[in-house]
């Protein structure tokens, strides 16, 4: 079916239900379930390929086996441009993408990119009428995509997954920030071992590589659309092994109207070995269908506490249930849902094989203090936003906005001990039910000026500020309580912490996120985004100015 996600707490449709999937014109039947696959020898006819991975990395740059988009944005009139590049010369790649809102990490879009050797594929993210965001592909672009993206070269974002509460504008807000992400689900291997021979090229590898130009895609891609590959041997048959590395992209905002244009590269999600290692993970291609996964199995398969049967309204620091965990999932999950970044990529199947993986996940992006540098001297109308992102939040806490009264909802990340998330940490926002914050400890912000001067943190003697973060993605205007006085005019999850009557115009600034009920750090990927206009330019040359840079972390 187009539709790429189901509504909270309803089954789907009745075509999906009775395991009807449109392709290009054709219906297929669909098998009962999708699995995770540790593979097995070398990647072949016969065996997927031997999974070496056993830990995640996440670095700012590079390749790897998965990208993280930490914010877009398409509000005031900006685009964000988003460019993917398989470097791996020897394999195609089945990659699952998935875009998120800013607010509760809901799934917005969810698609299956199939990526031929050296290939690239481009985007764009753009504000449409109503008001909402659009995924555009590049018109030369003739990768294959699952579902097909439609002749307009256009896939509106979802909105049935946000809470029902929202007015249609506000659902419509909620897709104008977010976060992006892709994870490599299989390899499509290029050399000739397939056929009765074993001497030619896998069908699916001639249906997505690029024959002048174009990759005839055509109907042997309906078994990823509909097909749930449960058996090494049958997957492997077909044209696919467990996934490597490879991938690498950019983003790019660009604020056509206002001449501003912010850019960097996407964040690499590597499974390595432990030596370090680029190393083959576990097989996890999912089928793009809206089609119910089974909820017996759900848990094996994701950390998503709204996904989960057993999830908990409530939970200590130090992992213990403080009110009965749930027995049912609050949302009903589709096959589309999966793979997620705590599905079992790099620990063995089984039932707390994503509450590690998820563990391991908001590990590798976990900081004690993340600082950066800011700007907002008025001579040249100087303005920061700080950009803070959690990807991991999503498996470990969520608001359940489908029931009378939304509630937080927790997952144990990890399995055992001390939690990245809990009751003393996250809780309902206070402006919005349908989001959760995290606070910090009173103190938490420091700023200095240039010449180090603190005029906030454990050296400033006046009262304390305490940072509430809400969202999944949170925007921080610097020195301002003037909602239009901001680089990126976010308003998903703008926070406003409170300091316009002593903060310097210019200096650094460092966000102390160590949790003091268990000493552990805190998941973000973090930038500073400013802009200025020069007053003097002459007409007909712009004014306006945009720059970004990554924050330093301490781990």
């Amino acid at each position: 079916m187009r539709n790429s996600i189901a509504t909270p707490r309803s089954a789907a449709n009745s075509l999906s239900a009775a395991g009807l999937v449109l392709c290009a014109g054709t219906f297929a039947l669909v098998p009962a379930l999708a699995d995770v696959i540790s593979g097995t020898g070398q990647p072949g006819a016969t065996t997927l390929g031997q999974t070496t991975a056993t830990q995640i990395r996440v670095q700012s740059q590079g390749t790897g086996h998965g990208l993280i988009v930490p914010y877009f944005t398409t509000q005031d009139d900006a685009t964000t441009m988003l460019n993917i590049t398989n470097t791996d010369r020897e394999n195609g790649k089945v990659v699952k993408l998935r875009i998120r809102g800013a607010g509760n990490g809901d799934v917005l879009l969810s698609m299956t990119l199939l990526l031929a050797p050296g290939d690239m594929w481009a985007a764009a993210l753009q504000r449409r009428d109503p008001g909402m965001s659009v995924l555009f592909s590049h018109p030369n672009d003739k990768t294959c995509t699952l579902p097909q993206i439609p002749s307009s070269g256009s896939e509106q974002l979802k909105t049935n997954r946000l809470a029902v509460s929202y007015s249609t504008s506000e659902k419509a807000n909620q897709t104008r920030e977010g976060t992006v992400e892709y994870i490599t689900m299989a390899d499509i291997p290029a050399a000739a071992m397939y056929g009765a021979a074993r001497q030619t090229q896998s069908e699916l590898f001639q249906a997505i590589k690029h024959v002048n130009g174009v990759a005839p895609c055509g109907t042997v891609l309906n078994r990823l659309l509909d097909e749930n590959f449960t058996s090494e041997s049958v997957a492997a048959e077909f044209g696919l092994a467990a996934p490597t590395g490879g991938l690498t992209g950019r983003w790019i905002i660009m604020n056509v109207p206002k001449s501003l244009t912010f850019t960097g590269a996407m964040h690499a999600v590597r499974a390595v070995d432990s030596d370090g290692n680029d190393a083959r993970a576990n097989f996890v291609q999912f089928p793009q269908t809206d089609v119910l996964y089974p909820a017996a199995k759900v848990d094996g398969v994701t950390a998503d506490p709204l996904l989960r049967t057993q999830a908990y309204p409530g939970k200590s620091a130090q992992g213990a249930a403080t009110s009965p965990a749930t027995t049912t999932p609050a949302v009903a999950a589709l096959h589309l849902d999966f793979p997620d970044f705590s599905t079992p990529y790099t620990v063995a199947p089984g039932v707390e094989a994503p509450l590690v993986q998820a563990a391991q996940f908001t590990q590798a992006m976990s900081v004690k203090a993340a600082a950066n540098e800011y700007l907002t001297e008025p001579s040249a109308q100087f303005k920061t936003d700080w950009v803070l992102s959690s990807p991991a939040r999503r498996f470990s806490v969520a608001v359940d906005h489908g029931v009378a009264q939304p509630r937080v909802l927790y997952s144990m990340v990890p399995a055992t001990g001390a939690q990245y998330y809990h009751e003393l940490n996250a809780g309902l926002s206070p402006a919005d039910k349908n989001q959760s914050c995290t606070s910090y400890n009173h103190n938490a912000l420091e700023i200095a000026d240039r010449d180090g001067l603190f005029r906030m943190g454990p050296q400033f003697t006046g009262s304390p500020i305490f940072v509430h973060l809400c969202g999944v993605v949170s925007v921080v205007p610097f020195n301002t309580g003037t909602p239009t006085v901001s680089t990126l005019q976010a308003s998903v999850t703008r926070a406003q912490i409170g300091f316009t009557s002593f903060g310097p115009a210019e200096g650094w600034a460092k966000l102390h996120t160590v949790d003091p009920n268990t000493q552990l750090g805190r998941p973000l990927l973090a930038g500073a985004f400013s802009s200025a206009v020069n007053p003097a330019a002459r007409p007909g040359v712009s004014a306006n100015y945009g720059m970004n840079s990554e924050h330093w972390y301490t781990r």
